[in-house]
């Protein structure tokens, strides 16, 4: 190994032997057992040798591999007794006593739990730009005890842990992959029902993800893994995506999925595309839209000027520098700054055929709404942007969205009691509370202490408020705050505070909404590289942000007319453009009214959530819903009623009572043919975390070989039914597949 040739390298016996121990203790942690045994019996110095034996004892009892730890610690003690200092002798002699009193502990818990594999599985050989690839997460009752496989992550928990819980997922791509679908998923963790043993097979579980990359290169696909509501893990593999040639086309059109709610008029897809040497790039842009009466009602293709690296940092440094050359100058002066950048951008970005098309669009005389799809890599200030008569921010209605998650994009988001936080130095915070206090309109309701990290507390979070003060001369930090922002840190530290709502806020899907406060100096706001990827990739249904700190009265005046107009049923641009509109009357003189942006589709509109009898949720184990069924072969399902929506929900939310009690909770499993286990009713047992779960099995006879069988399954308390959910069963044929 390298790593014993740079050890054997050290010419200080002390020093080596140290390293030694250290390697060989890493080995064991790493499951290295054999290599971890030989790098430990080269030790030359007997203490040191007994110590990482102990060690390395205690590693082995952390897979169950009881007899090969008692072995390494039968040979520690033999090694104990020749170390001739006694007091040496006596402490390391302590030391191994402990582990070894450890050890029935350990066995006993790890009897009382359950062990699990898990797997992040993508595709060895390199993928298409274009082309569709999977990716998988695999989960089953650990069948090796010694977890040898360095790819998988072995998660133990306790038996009764179990019950009614599930492993969430969050897939994280990095821009330059599109995901078809969802990008979150469950997976079942009591694969058994209570009178079942693991001892059995092991059945795995899959979650499949499917993503479409859209750059050459080398990518790092990560998902992250949640234990019900608790992170547990990042899993990480990495994916090559091959390169094309040059004069493939440019593949971009709006999927007209069926929805309630029009599309927006206009929608502009941005991808960056980056040259041979990636030494410079370009934007490629594709204008459509579904409306026949506009110009545009087909797919149009342009592309910009070649770009340099580190353009889009400068764009925002030139932001920045503009905000300072405003802040005290006269109003027409800090127009003519801001119009100067705007016009240099709209130059630059845009090609001159595109340009056009934008101008035409003015002679209309309407207000289009402009749905702007883009990577994140690409969020550029696109609102600033302007054609020599006003800005994109006044010509259009823009709502943006990541570009990877337009399949997702919500048409529409729930409403109700607004949660609030706010940072320490926010001198009155109730305030912007009261800013929310509006005629029928739920009472707002303070996060504890103003506090970002007890929003998990908030299990029915209809919206989300953040208020945070800018940054004043002379103090190095703030306190409490809602989220702690490093502005030179990316969006890893806003990603990090949000981790522990991640769940709450993907099932609640709320509308947030940043109020950046000025202290009195200019201030960048970070929106485009930390807040709004954070919370639109949480799973939020839109974010409203400024882009620089704005003046206490611009805000006070968007917020209040924003959440009005959207309880009052206007679409999310409509409260959004009215919103600016009174936070331009509220300050004139000033331009914080352009520094609003919103990433949400514009044509959302708001629901307010009715009462419901909890979530009730069918699920497959060890199998997706749709795979054919071989006859004689038992597919198992989950049946759960819960307060709160999985993950993976998608339908509107409910409100749900605070203790789901029912008097005879029954399921009734209603089918023709096929064999139902235990015979219905299904019993349903109450967890601990207040929901309540079934388990049952379905099996074809041969003679159904081929054919497709309705299942419906009833919720049912004593006479009344609470809840009806049914799918279509396919029997696999006699040769493997389904007519």
């Amino acid at each position: 190994m390298e790593a014993e040739r740079v050890i054997d390298a050290i010419e200080d016996n002390s020093s080596r032997t140290e390293a030694l121990s250290e390697l060989g203790i890493a080995l064991a942690q790493a499951r290295q057992w054999m290599e971890a045994e030989r790098v430990i019996a080269s030790i030359a110095d007997s203490s040191t040798r007994a110590r990482a034996l102990s060690e390395l004892g205690a590693a082995l009892t952390q897979v169950q591999r009881w007899a090969e730890a008692e072995r390494v610690w039968m040979e520690a003690e033999k090694e104990v007794q020749t170390i001739e200092d006694s007091e040496i002798r006596a402490v390391v002699l302590r030391e191994l006593s402990r582990q070894r009193a450890e050890e029935p502990k350990a066995q006993h818990l790890q009897e009382q739990s359950i062990r699990y594999d898990i797997l992040l599985a993508v595709p060895a050989e390199p993928v298409s730009i274009g082309g569709q690839f999977e990716v998988a997460v695999y989960l089953s009752i650990a069948g090796s005890r010694d977890g040898s496989d360095s790819g998988k992550y072995l998660l133990d928990i306790l038996r009764d842990e179990t019950v009614g819980s599930e492993l969430n997922l969050f897939l994280i791509a990095p821009p330059g992959f599109k995901f078809d679908g969802e990008n979150v998923a469950s997976l079942p963790l009591d694969l058994y029902s209570s009178g079942e043993s693991t001892a059995a097979t092991p059945i795995p579980h899959v979650a499949r993800f499917n993503l479409i990359a859209l750059r050459p290169g080398t990518a790092k696909i990560a998902v992250e893994l949640y234990r019900g509501s608790t992170f547990e893990t990042t899993m990480e593999s990495m994916v090559q995506v091959s390169k094309i040639d040059e004069g493939e086309k440019f593949k971009a059109s709006i999927a007209p999925r069926p929805r309630p709610v029009l599309q927006p008029d206009l929608i502009l897809q941005v991808q960056m595309v980056w040259e041979e040497n990636d030494a410079a790039y370009t934007f490629r842009y594709a204008l459509s839209s579904l409306r026949a009466s506009l110009p545009i009602a087909h797919v149009d293709n342009y592309r910009s000027e070649l770009l340099s690296i580190g353009w889009i940092e400068r764009v925002r440094g030139l932001l920045g520098a503009s905000l300072e050359d405003m802040d005290g100058s006269q109003p027409e002066d800090a127009r003519s700054r801001l119009i100067s950048l705007g016009q240099y951008l709209f130059q630059e970005l845009l090609p001159l055929e595109l340009q056009r098309k934008i101008r035409n669009l003015a002679f209309f005389g309407n207000m289009f709404t402009l749905l702007i799809l883009a990577d994140q890599d690409t969020w550029v200030p696109w609102e600033l942007l302007h054609d020599g008569q006003a800005f994109l921010g006044e010509r259009f209605v823009i709502g943006r969205w990541p570009r990877e998650l337009d399949d997702t994009r919500p048409y529409e988001f729930p409403v109700g009691a607004v949660n609030v936080a706010y940072y320490a130095s926010i001198k009155q915070p109730e305030q912007w509370v009261d800013l929310l206090e509006l005629p029928g309109v739920p009472h707002p309701q303070p996060l504890p202490g103003g506090v970002f990290s007890s929003i998990d507390e908030a299990e029915e979070m209809r919206g989300l408020y953040l208020v945070r003060s800018g940054q004043v001369t002379g103090l190095s930090s703030q306190h409490d705050a809602p989220v702690q922002l490093n502005g030179t840190g990316g969006n890893g530290n806003v990603d990090h505070e949000v981790r522990p709502a991640k769940l709450s806020l993907r099932r609640n899907r709320p509308l947030v909404n940043l109020g950046y406060v000025s202290a009195g100096q200019p201030e960048l706001t970070m929106l485009e590289q930390a807040w709004a990827p954070t919370f639109v990739r949480a799973g939020c249904s839109a974010f409203v942000g400024p882009l620089w700190a704005v003046q206490p009265v611009v805000e006070e005046a968007f917020v209040s007319t924003f959440y009005s107009h959207l309880w009052a049923g206007h679409s999310l641009g409509e409260a959004f453009r009215v919103g600016r509109f009174l936070a331009k009357a509220a300050a004139p003189n000033s331009l914080d009214w352009l520094a609003y942006v919103l990433f949400g589709d514009p044509m959302a509109r708001p629901y307010r959530p009715v009462e419901g009898q909890g979530y009730a949720v069918i699920e497959p184990i060890g199998r997706e819903i749709d795979d054919p069924l071989p006859p004689g072969v038992p597919a198992r399902f989950r049946v759960t009623l819960r307060r709160m929506p999985p993950v993976w929900h998608e339908e509107r939310v409910i409100e749900v009572a605070r203790t789901l009690a029912f008097n005879n909770l029954q399921v009734h499993v209603m089918t023709f043919g096929l064999h139902v286990t235990p015979t219905s009713p299904v019993a349903m047992i109450h967890t601990p975390a207040g929901d309540y779960l079934g388990w049952f099995s379905l099996v074809a006879p041969p003679e159904m070989a081929g054919d497709e069988e309705l299942v419906q399954i009833y919720f049912v308390d004593g006479k009344k039914t609470m809840h009806t959910l049914s799918f279509s069963l396919k029997i696999a044929a006699s040769g493997g597949g389904s007519r």
